[in-house]
């Protein structure tokens, strides 16, 4: 009995994390998620969620092809000017140039029956630390 109230605590942190101000944003599916600011909505072009009065946006989706397609079409699509992360379990670029002022992430992680990718555009209104935990919370679901 003693152990059981370590055993919750993970279960608690991660409750009030997300009450904390964080929320998901799914894919259509709902097999892929990441974690936006509580005050986020909906894109104005109904997918994904922004910022609100502002140009940060991101659009979680299950693309059907493996971490190995999602990395080669990525590297063939768009110019790569920084690698995060190039693993088994997550590749994370910056694509693009940060003109206009926004900054463009892409993130892909291993799925149900395919890749979980999150596309992100941010501008100097999202903290790059806030960005950096989308970035990270994306998951399968």
């Amino acid at each position: 009995m003693k152990t059981m109230p370590l055993v919750l605590l993970p279960l608690l942190i991660a409750s009030t994390a997300e009450a904390a101000g964080w929320k998901p944003t799914l894919s259509a599916d709902k097999k892929c998620a990441a974690q936006v600011p509580g005050d986020w909505g909906v894109a104005v072009t109904g997918v994904g969620m922004q910022m609100p009065a502002g140009r940060s946006y991101v659009r979680v989706s299950l693309e059907s092809g493996s971490m190995a397609d999602e990395k080669g079409l990525m590297t063939s699509m768009y110019k790569i000017t920084k690698t995060m992360a190039d693993t088994a379990t997550r590749y994370w670029v910056e694509t693009g140039s940060s003109a206009g002022g926004m900054r463009h992430w892409t993130v892909a992680v291993p799925g149900n029956g395919g890749t979980c990718v999150a596309e992100m555009g941010f501008d100097e209104k999202l903290s790059e630390a806030d960005a950096k935990t989308i970035a990270t919370s994306v998951k399968k679901q």
